[in-house]
């Protein structure tokens, strides 16, 4: 099968990225060489090693993929690129990353790499501390008006192609599958391993190693003996080593352990890489089919049509039935802050500039709302406003403002933090409402029960520590709503925190003609792991998967 992987590239536009990270790549040179490989991702060892240049010269490959991380690399970033220009007149060097060290070195340019891809928290294994959107929305700054800013591509986590088409339009230069694809005809797995992973859910994998600097997401149930194994090992050398150590023996240990999902049986004592979105490939085959060919043009075609709507986008920003509905200018909901926010001369210049305050009710008596804030809608003009009520145990105050929320009538009341039970609660004295939920169950369950406005609050929304980012949350909630679009009849959503910046500018640019995505059927690229034609049958698990990537 195998065989076929680089003609379906072609066939498709996109490219076949080979996985040899978990192998030496010499022992593949021929082979690569006579399937006319011409992408591969090996590992930080291989990539300083001495043979890799011979490597280069018999397999004929064109492009090293990279994962970096400064405990991997000795010498860190200047070692990297250093190691990238002396191969550039014989191979492209991609790093794959989400070190902010690396990203922001003046010496990253173009040049050196003509492509980064960005590997955020969402991704599966080594990922970043920051979520892909802030990565991806940081460089984009970073980068502005610099002539030879490399090109970046996503690395995991983008499942549909909304999101996708979302980071297109702001300038992306491609994305990754790393698990999207793994129901469909191409991947080599047996069919009972993809039932188990079509049973995944997005809260079955957990990050370990964040306090090492060196965040691994991880397969877990909440009953993992692997993980917990990990978890120990991470605060032993946190305690122990120096960070660089103790981040390279972590790394090192967990890579020896894993196990690739393809081949995984999803046990306790496994040890799994894995991000949320292998929880989205069974939507994503029957979506788009079995059919590997075939599924990849759909979603091609599927971002083409979103990318063709970006002018009626833009019209539906300007005059938005969601501003209108909260009755302001702009389609903008400033999150509570308490101390910040719960001041009413904060909100009244929030609302001047056209978006819709909150303020904060924190832990507030009834009497101290009465006295601190009397008539609000005073106060504020008569403009439009929401009240935050904490709706966690922990508020002792939360009947008495529940009691002067039900007296006041604000225009919008904000549930955080709590039972949705208490929104349906305000909605039975038909009031407006809207819960903030960081989960995909507390999603559903606030549909069910009705609740007309649901933000969906990611692990960067300020205050917050969720499971998953806004962006793997907006992504889990289009796709409930493809499947069961009655849910949706008449709410509205909502993404608290994480937005990518940029999006009205460059949608204005195309406006005037500039071309906003010169690489757009280039996008979806498919990344194959070399298989038993290449490796011989006792190879490393992690190279049977089949992968998304880059086209050029």
């Amino acid at each position: 099968m195998v065989e076929h992987l680089p003609e379906m590239a072609r066939a498709t536009g996109t490219v076949a990225l080979f996985d040899l990270s978990r192998t030496s790549p010499g022992i593949h040179a021929g082979a690569c060489g006579a399937l006319k490989v011409r992408q591969v991702l090996i590992s930080p060892e291989a990539f300083l090693a001495e043979e890799l240049e011979e490597f280069i010269r018999v397999s004929g490959v064109d492009a090293l993929w990279v994962e970096y991380h400064p405990a991997l690399i000795p010498g860190g970033v200047s070692r990297f690129l250093s190691r990238a220009r002396s191969l550039a007149d014989r191979c492209r060097v991609v790093p794959v990353t989400g070190d902010l060290e690396f990203l922001l070195s003046p010496h990253l340019t173009g040049e050196a790499c003509e492509i980064v891809a960005l590997k955020g928290s969402e991704a599966a294994g080594l990922g970043s501390p920051e979520t892909l959107g802030l990565l991806y929305a940081l460089l984009e700054e970073h980068f502005a008006g610099r002539p030879q800013a490399p090109g970046l591509v996503l690395y995991g986590g983008l499942a549909t192609p909304e999101a996708a088409a979302a980071f297109f339009l702001t300038g992306a230069r491609g994305l990754i599958f790393e698990s999207l694809h793994w129901q469909t005809d191409l991947v080599t797995a047996t069919e009972e391993t993809k039932s188990r992973l079509a049973r995944l859910t997005p809260e079955d994998t957990t990050v370990v190693g964040g306090l090492l600097g060196a965040p691994l997401r991880v397969f877990d149930r909440g009953n993992s003996l692997a993980v917990r194994e990990l978890r120990e090992l991470a605060g032993t050398l946190s305690g122990e080593d120096s960070p660089p150590e103790g981040a390279r023996r972590f790394l090192l240990a967990a890579r020896e352990r894993a196990v690739h999902p393809l081949e995984s049986t999803l046990g306790r004592e496994e040890l799994v890489f894995l991000g949320p979105e292998a929880a989205l490939a069974e939507s994503f085959a029957r979506r788009y089919g079995r059919n590997t060919h075939k599924a990849i043009v759909a979603f091609q075609a599927e971002i083409q049509r979103l990318l063709n709507r970006g002018d009626e986008v833009r019209g539906q920003f300007l005059d938005s039935p969601a501003a209108r509905d909260l009755g302001v200018k702009y389609p903008f909901i400033q999150g509570a802050m308490t101390w910040i926010s719960d001041v009413p001369a904060f909100a009244r210049e929030v609302a001047a500039a056209g978006a819709l305050p909150t303020l904060a009710l924190g832990l507030r008596t009834r009497e101290d709302l009465r006295r601190e804030w009397g008539d609000l809608h005073h106060l504020l003009a008569g403009r439009p406003y929401a009240v935050n009520v904490l709706a966690l145990p922990e508020n002792p105050h939360l009947e008495e403002q529940l009691a002067w929320v039900a007296e006041n009538r604000p225009p919008l009341t904000v549930i955080a933090a709590g039972d949705p039970g208490v929104a349906q609660r305000l909605l039975g004295q038909n009031l407006r409402v809207m819960y903030i939920a960081p989960t995909t169950g507390l999603l559903r369950l606030a549909l069910e029960m009705g609740v007309p406005w649901v933000a969906l609050e990611g692990r960067e929304a300020g205050g917050h520590v969720a499971a998953h980012s806004t962006l793997t949350l907006a992504q889990l909630a289009l796709d409930l709503k493809r499947r069961e679009p009655w849910l949706f009849h008449h709410r509205r959503l909502v993404l608290a925190g994480g937005s990518v910046a940029e999006l009205d500018e460059r949608i204005e640019q195309s406006r005037r003609g500039r071309p906003l995505w010169p690489y757009l059927l280039a996008v979806v690229l498919i990344v194959l792991a070399i298989e038993a034609k290449i490796a011989n049958r006792n190879r490393p698990a992690a190279e049977s998967s089949l992968r998304p990537a880059l086209g050029r």
